[in-house]
């Protein structure tokens, strides 16, 4: 983006890359791409979304030991639109929160990849260790 816009004005925009689609024309017959390019920006962010909430509710509803995810589903969903209200209430309070604390919280969650394999690993180990020893 600093190619087309320069240093100065690509950190002062807010999203230079839907701001350069005001300069893309393909053909005579389609001037305005900035819709084309804000639906498969949200379609991409619906899709990530989604994946990822379904993801968590899983994972949740297998921490809880429930053999149904669905009574859980909205619970949940309300508690990130209430988390996500709370975090950041308009871009500007979102880009002081990427600037002060994002790192150690992305990092946390990052690190829970790793988590969930090795506490599994231990839960079978000492489930293999107790049949051991119970056993005559």
């Amino acid at each position: 983006m600093m190619f087309f816009f320069g240093p100065k004005l690509g950190a002062a925009l807010m999203y230079p890359a839907l701001e350069l689609t005001g300069f893309l024309h393909l053909g005579d017959f389609l001037r305005n791409t900035d819709a084309l390019i804000v639906s498969i920006w949200f379609t991409g962010f619906f899709i990530k979304f989604s994946i990822i909430f379904t993801m968590g509710t899983l994972l949740f509803s297998q921490a809880l030991s429930l053999s149904n995810y669905k009574p859980i589903t909205f619970p949940l969903a309300l508690i990130v639109v209430l988390l996500s209200s709370f975090i950041a209430k308009n871009p500007v309070e979102l880009a002081v929160y990427f600037n002060s604390s994002w790192a150690t919280f992305a990092l946390c969650i990052e690190c829970l990849i790793f988590i969930y394999p090795l506490v599994a690993w231990i839960k079978s180990r000492r489930a293999r260790r107790q049949s051991l020893s119970s056993e005559p």
